[in-house]
């Protein structure tokens, strides 16, 4: 899907309130950057979301071999607020 098809979809389902951690994960990463800035989702949220994903598909996939979930969490304390890509989530292998 287009980024402007993302956000449509995404807006749908805010507006039916529906919205869930899968969701967040199937938009592209300056979307979710987008909601980032705009509060419509916290970064807490979009770890949150990370690591329900990893948790569903890594069992078949085995990409991550040492979740570092805390790292994860502990690094929201450290955001500043003006970095562009700052609470979106990143996986490194």
């Amino acid at each position: 899907a287009s980024p402007g098809q993302a956000r449509l979809a995404y807006t749908a389902m805010l507006t039916e309130g529906s919205r869930n951690m899968t969701d967040l994960m199937r938009l592209g990463v300056a979307e979710q950057a987008r909601l980032l800035r705009r509060g419509e989702v916290s970064p807490a949220e979009m770890v949150d979301a990370a690591i329900a994903a990893i948790e569903r598909q890594n069992p078949a996939l085995n990409a991550v071999v040492q979740p570092m979930y805390d790292v994860a969490r502990r690094a929201l304390r450290d955001l500043r607020g003006d970095e562009p890509y700052g609470g979106v989530p990143l996986l490194l292998k």
